[in-house]
């Protein structure tokens, strides 16, 4: 009995201690080359999903620059009622849109500080920028807090 409680306390000690390749193969288990092939190939498709989003971020940001570039070419009046400052460019896309199915026309502008303002109405009058800016706060609900006149005299678009 001694002899076989030995023995199979002397297999469990090879066991643990020798390769487990040999045990994970008998039981049809993958064994570490094929683990280090699996994370390998894991590794090379997270790398090629970063370069692909890397890609499609550099295509985002050439797309909002030949649209600001072609918005900024569009400034044409001296007066504008600017419909609001936003950090975050896609609360302003978001602003933009709701505003065009108002039946604005709006003219999205970055500015240097990197701040996208929404900017309407363009006139060479300062009064009459001034009135649509009025009739815009009378009239429209979703208003928001920062509505100013814009002089392009004093820009700091880019």
């Amino acid at each position: 009995m001694k002899l076989f409680r030995l023995s199979a306390i002397l297999l469990a000690v090879c066991m643990l201690f020798t390769g487990c390749d040999a045990v994970r193969s008998m039981l049809g288990k993958p064994t570490s080359k094929d683990l280090e092939q699996l994370r390998l190939e894991q590794e090379a498709a997270r790398a090629k999903a970063r370069e692909d989003s890397i890609a499609a971020l550099q295509a985002e940001v050439e797309r909002i620059a030949a649209e600001q570039e072609a918005a900024a070419n569009k400034v044409s009046s001296r007066y504008y009622v600017a419909m609001g400052g936003f950090k975050v460019p896609s609360n302003a896309v978001n602003y933009k849109a709701y505003l065009e199915k108002q039946g604005y026309d709006i003219l999205a502008v970055r500015f240097k500080t990197g701040y996208d303002v929404l900017l309407t109405s363009g006139t060479d009058n300062y009064y009459e920028a001034l009135r649509s800016m009025y009739k815009f706060m009378e009239y429209e609900k979703t208003c928001p807090y920062d509505i100013w006149i814009y002089d392009t005299k004093t820009a700091i678009h880019e």
